[in-house]
């Protein structure tokens, strides 16, 4: 118990504003709902935020992960792997929220 209150302690000045950040979000997403939130930020756009965040986007790609498992194989062995592995996990997880858990969500597509 003394670790995690050291843990807490020593991360306050992260943890308070996260904290601070989801509590609002939350709020907000339960009076106005996700499509409104959506198209609402949507309708503040620039054409640089338009370039920045669409390049942004494909860093998420799978090559992204191919080259960064890629490097790693030159630094280390194990981190390669453990990345990785850790890659394919949440791409598992992602897959089964979007197509089995949660089907019914829209996706920005269908704006």
């Amino acid at each position: 118990m003394a670790r995690i209150q050291k843990v807490i302690l020593d991360n306050v000045f992260f943890i308070l504003p996260f904290i601070l950040i989801v509590v609002s979000a939350a709020f907000f997403l339960a009076i106005y709902g996700n499509n409104s939130i959506f198209l609402y930020l949507n309708r503040i756009h620039s054409p640089v935020a338009d370039f920045i965040f669409l390049n942004i986007t494909h860093l998420g790609d799978g090559m992204i992960a191919f080259i960064l498992v890629l490097i790693l194989l030159w630094i280390s062995l194990r981190e390669a792997l453990t990345f990785l592995a850790i890659t394919l996990i949440l791409i598992i997880i992602v897959t089964i929220l979007k197509r089995g858990i949660f089907p019914e969500f829209d996706r920005p597509l269908e704006y």
